[in-house]
């Protein structure tokens, strides 16, 4: 256990953080999302189970 460490930073206001669900069908359950990367050599991939179905958020 990390007994919060990672939490300091942004606690303090040092650091951001966001989180987005893309997934229409998870209902804000983040448990539920399917959306995985897969490392392809020195990069990650981003591989939605239903690319037709994906939600991306936006700030507008």
């Amino acid at each position: 256990m990390n007994n919060g460490r990672e939490c300091c930073p942004l606690i303090a206001g040092d650091v951001n953080d966001c989180f987005a669900e893309t997934e229409p069908t998870t209902y804000l359950d983040a448990t539920k999302l399917k959306t995985m990367s897969v490392r392809q050599g020195d990069r990650y991939v981003v591989q939605r189970p239903n690319p037709d179905a994906s939600l991306w958020p936006t700030n507008a």
